[in-house]
Formats: structure tokens, sequence, C-alpha cells
């Protein structure tokens, strides 16, 4: 006789963040990597797909959209190599009206 419980198989909970902010979130990823980085268009395309990506692939017991409460400027920045919070910070005060400019060119709504 086997007494063995069989564990249950872990699913990945539902994402509380819908598909087209999810969109939206990575466009301003890519916008801000050309705008305040310097990226050529179709760089920022791979590095914000190639992130998404892993962040898609996470493994179930971690909660990837947690990355969708930051800013999509500050992703912009771990990107681009820009780790410093206070260069960030500096970045985008010099930067702000170009910012809100880009995310509501994102989101036309």
């Amino acid at each position: 006789m086997n007494d063995r419980k069989e564990r249950p198989i872990p699913t990945r909970a539902p994402s509380s963040v819908g598909r087209r902010a999810k969109s939206l979130f990575w466009a301003s990823v890519r916008g801000c990597l050309v705008k305040f980085h310097s990226y050529p268009k179709n760089r920022a395309r791979i590095e914000a797909a190639s992130l998404r990506g892993k962040i898609e692939r996470l493994p179930r017991e971690v909660d990837g959209d947690v990355i969708y409460h930051d800013e999509p400027f500050y992703v912009a920045c771990d990107v681009a190599g820009m780790h410093d919070p206070e260069a960030q910070s500096r970045l985008l005060e010099a930067n702000a009206e170009a910012y809100d400019t880009l995310i509501g060119e994102a989101d036309p709504r």
C-alpha cells in the first residue's frame, strides 16, 4: 500500500496586470531607451523583449508582476546599465516633461 501523499502541481497565479497594460509598459520602456539612453529603436526593442521574456519565464513561485509597479523610466535605466538611483532621479528631473509626453504617446486615451 502506498502511503505517500501526492504533492499538488504548483500553478502560476493569474497575472494581475492586463495584456494591454503590459504592452503599454514595455512600449514605454522601449521609448525611454531610445529617447533618454540613445538606443537605436531595434536595440531597444530587442533589450525590452529580452527582459520581458525573462520576467514571463520566472519560476511559478516568483511574482513577475512586481516589475509593473515600477516606472518604465526606471526599468529602462536599469536595462541601460544606469543603476544609481540618484543618477536616475537627476535624469528624470531633467526630462520630466519629455517623459510625461512619452507616456502619453504610449497610451493616447
